[in-house]
């Protein structure tokens, strides 16, 4: 599996909103990787997920039904 940090918004995620552009993963996958490759990248994504889940207050606020695309977050 290939595994690049960059900023550039990709091609693929033309459409997207800018901060949904910007916090996409994209994985390269060839025909070497194999079954048990995929399976441990997938775990380590779900529990890594869920970490930075629990750790969100944003989170909390969409699992509450706040649409946070409509909070003003300027400060005052």
């Amino acid at each position: 599996m290939h595994l690049t940090r960059c900023m550039v918004r990709s091609h693929l995620v033309v459409g997207a909103a800018e901060d949904m552009a910007h916090s996409s993963l994209r994985f390269g996958i060839g025909r070497f990787t194999t079954e048990a490759e995929i399976d441990f990248v997938i775990e380590k994504i779900v529990a890594t997920v869920q970490k930075l889940r629990d750790m969100s207050p944003l989170w909390e606020m969409v699992q509450e039904g706040i649409d946070i695309n409509t909070i003003d977050w300027a400060q005052p």
